[in-house]
């Protein structure tokens, strides 16, 4: 038995050390993908401590892991990966206290799964994440997460307000419980926070970032915001990426929702107004101050027809509540009595028109994963923030370096909290670019640093940015965050090198990489195709659509054991064909037609194939059998009832009700044409009741069986 197997035959939860699951949480968003040495789904904390416990005694790091959407490589390890998300998903309570709602949540809780059972109590959690229908909490709160609405409301870490967590020891701490917490935890951090308020240079220099959004490094402002020892331990915790302490449950402070929103998108003729502008648009209390640079926008005007004005920058601001109506007029007033602009789009009332509005900044991130066949918008230096008020200078300064380096990026993100999102488009697969990324990072940092900026905003440390955390925050911030560290995990077994290493940056690069073929090319890895795979919602964790692409990557690139190819097609035979995965990814890639072409069927299937789809007529009689053998059969075996064949041909009558109404054609389905499963005659009723005119065109195969047989 694998060893680390059996130092958790007693944990309740699967462990997993075949090479093809491995390989499947090997990678995330990020540019970087790392085997690890098992893969540890908990049911719960005890689950959670056995497992910690017991990587100490082998020597083995743990990294925890929720829905592996990082964009800076924190949640991969060549240890154990703990999937949080497959087991430890459930909302646990909602609670009451003094007027104000908190709830209880575990770490694999999806976003936007949180925001709807909380919408149906009149409550929501400001936060909001772009990647809101993917991520997770525990995610969120390990890297600080925020989103557009930070401008108004802050980040996660506004909202947390105790955790349950396992330590490095494999205790279980809850930081609403003092007497759970360690004192060799307690005491030692207690006397690091009195060293800290001793040292003027480091009060001083934290003060200087205190409004600049950042989630790089430990929290350390947590030791001087909080006195409660539970309450800091908490807010450390935040941003912290897993190394201090592993989530089990997490309490967030929500908020009664506002209702009513507006949207005005201003387009400035010049990139410094739009920069300047942002500081008196905070005043009138925005929900949201969106940005997109020219780049940005004239990439979402190549491809789409919006009526976007050449050369210009935009800003998208929400407003919220009653007042809406005049916030928007006042926003109007300052911006034409004190900048020169194209024009001024605003609407508080129809939901429509504000989406209309908000397709332009929405559009950027799946345009810019199309701009070219051949470069993918990786993530490398992605989060930048700032003082709002250097937010033009700092635009200024990066247009420079690219211009420098004939690179054309994209520049956009949340003005409104000074975070700026950077997607140089840079093809990785080319060896010399790969070389030329460590300067070119080197280069965008120091310019940020030069205006006391941070290199992450929001998205949290990682494998991409432990090289720059001391020259941004200084040698004695950073040994303060050392001795953080060596508080909670002296032995460095929690999520190794996403904090502080001395590793190249291009160290565990999945780059240059080979492509099985044009279906596969254009993934960017970023996991949206899981909220809409029917298998990776169902069996959570690393399962499903982006599961498939690396299953298949593993079979043809990495050379597998006889068994493990096999082990990996018994993975990849639970996919459904259903094709979900590319309706829902940004980049046009389609994983279900990546499985479709590495099928090559036998023969006599292809021929009966062929037969089935050119005379209907007969496939109608097979199909007639078929079912007269099956249902029974089902029923029997399976203890199943099946439709019951029909008896004779779906007969097809075309519904006119209206000339002036809209025509809807209707393709039955080789089920509904021959099983009595009433589906047809189901869309035929609710599409005239409707008030849709129905037509039904002659039939003919879909095609589909074929191609899912890889006869395309």
């Amino acid at each position: 038995m694998n060893r680390i197997k059996k130092a958790l035959r007693n944990l309740r939860g699967e462990v997993y050390t075949d090479t093809p699951t491995l390989y499947c949480y090997s990678t995330d968003a990020s540019i970087y993908q790392i085997i690890p040495s098992a893969v540890v789904c908990p049911v719960d904390a005890s689950d959670v401590s056995l497992c910690v416990t017991a990587a100490r005694k082998l020597g083995i790091p743990v990294t925890a892991r929720t829905a592996g959407t990082n964009l800076a490589g924190s949640c991969l390890g060549e240890g154990i990966i703990l999937d949080l998300s497959r087991n430890m998903n459930n909302i646990t309570g909602i609670h009451e206290k003094d007027g104000e709602f908190f709830v209880d949540v575990q770490p694999g809780v999806i976003v936007d799964s949180l925001q709807a059972y909380l919408k149906e109590k009149g409550l929501f959690l400001p936060s909001d994440p772009s990647s809101s229908e993917i991520c997770m909490i525990g995610g969120n709160l390990g890297t600080k997460a925020s989103g557009a609405r930070a401008v108004k409301y802050g980040t996660t870490d506004h909202y947390v307000t105790d955790v349950e967590f396992v330590s490095a020891e494999g205790e279980i701490v809850d930081t609403a419980l003092e007497k759970t917490i360690p004192d060799r935890i307690s005491s030692r951090l207690s006397a690091l926070k009195e060293r800290l308020l001793s040292d003027g240079d480091v009060i001083t220099r934290l003060e200087s970032k205190k409004g600049i959004k950042t989630a790089s490094g430990y929290n350390i402002r947590a030791l001087l915001d909080y006195e409660r020892i539970g309450d800091t331990i908490a807010h450390l915790m935040s941003g912290s990426v897993g190394t201090l302490g592993i989530f089990t449950r997490i309490r967030l402070k929500v908020l009664p929702i506002v209702s009513g929103t507006s949207i005005s998108a201003i387009y400035f003729r010049n990139l410094y107004d739009a920069g300047d502008a942002v500081q008196y648009i905070k005043k009138l209390d925005p929900v949201k101050i969106e940005m997109m640079d020219s780049i940005s926008l004239a990439i979402v005007g190549s491809e789409h027809d919006m009526d976007i004005p050449a050369n210009a920058c935009a800003l998208f601001v929400e407003f919220e509540g009653d007042d809406r109506r005049s916030r928007i007029d006042d926003l109007e007033r300052l911006i034409n009595e004190k900048y020169d602009t194209y024009r001024i789009f605003s609407e508080s009332d129809d939901e429509k028109v504000q989406e209309m509005i908000w397709a332009v900044r929405k559009a950027l991130v799946p345009t810019l994963t199309n701009y070219d066949e051949h470069i993918k918008p990786d993530a490398f230096i992605d989060d930048v923030a700032v003082a709002v008020s250097d937010l033009a200078p700092l635009i200024g300064d990066l247009h420079r370096i690219f211009e420098e380096y004939n690179i054309i990026s994209a520049i956009y993100g949340h003005a409104g909290s000074g975070n700026l999102h950077i997607r140089p488009m840079l093809n990785l697969n080319d060896q010399k670019n790969i070389d030329l990324l460590p300067e070119l990072v080197n280069r965008v940092y120091e310019t940020v640093f030069k205006y006391n900026g941070t290199m992450t905003g929001e998205h949290g440390m990682g494998r991409l940015r432990t090289m720059f955390l001391e020259k941004e925050w200084g040698e004695q911030i950073y040994n303060y965050m050392r001795q953080i560290k060596e508080i909670f995990d002296p032995d460095d077994i929690l999520n190794p090198d996403v904090m502080f290493s001395d590793r190249h940056i291009t160290e565990d690069i999945k780059y240059p990489a080979k492509y099985v073929n044009k279906f596969e090319e254009r993934c960017i890895n970023c996991g949206y195709c899981k909220s809409v795979c029917p298998i990776s919602t169902t069996l959570k964790g690393e399962s499903g659509s982006r599961c498939f692409l690396q299953l298949v990557r593993f079979r043809n690139l990495e050379n597998p054991t006889p068994d493990e190819s096999h082990h990996a097609q018994q993975m990849l035979h639970t996919c459904l064909g259903c094709l979900r995965c590319a309706t829902r990814c940004p980049s046009h890639a389609s994983v279900g037609e990546l499985l479709f072409s590495q099928k090559n069927p036998p023969f006599y299937i292809r021929r009966m194939m062929r037969a089935w789809a050119y005379d209907s007529t007969r496939f109608g009689r097979y199909a007639w059998l078929a079912g007269r053998i099956a249902s029974p059969a089902a029923r029997i075996m399976f203890d199943r009832n099946l439709p019951k064949p029909r008896k004779k041909p779906l007969a097809f009558k075309d519904i006119m009700q209206n000339p002036d109404a809209p025509n809807v054609a209707v393709f039955v389905g080789c089920a509904s044409m021959f099983l009595d499963d009433r589906v047809f005659d189901s869309i035929v009723r609710v599409l005239t009741a409707s008030g849709f005119n129905v037509f039904v065109p002659e039939q003919q195969c879909c095609g589909l069986p074929m191609i899912e047989e890889g006869m395309y």
